[in-house]
């Protein structure tokens, strides 16, 4: 991951109104499609490349400069290395049993 990818990332897992707006909602939603058995991998990469997109636009409200667009300082490839590096997070806590509490009710014993 380029050093743009690891400082995007850093700045959308630290970020409180990022992640209660948008993160926590991936998450839950990616646990329960795991729970139903319903996950696709490819449309995780997707939920977070928005995610990405998102974090980008905002860090380059805080942080950008005029002379150039959230777009290029943050270009697609480094935005899909986040993306990848936020889905693979995911699956490896999901598989050591994190985000079970995100679950709805009805599917947390299943998944345990």
């Amino acid at each position: 991951m380029n050093t743009e990818a690891t400082e995007l990332k850093i700045y959308i897992e630290n970020d409180g109104r990022i992640y209660e707006s948008s993160t926590r909602p991936i998450y839950k939603n990616l646990a329960t499609k795991k729970a139903k058995g319903e996950y696709v991998h490819d449309l995780a990469v997707k939920a977070f490349l928005h995610l990405a997109t998102f974090g980008a636009k905002n860090y380059h409200r805080e942080h950008g400069s005029m002379g150039q667009s959230w777009s290029q300082m943050f270009d697609t490839e480094t935005r899909r290395q986040v993306a990848e590096a936020m889905t693979a997070y995911f699956e490896t806590e999901w598989r050591l049993g994190n985000f079970r509490d995100l679950l709805p009710k009805k599917y947390q014993s299943k998944s345990k």
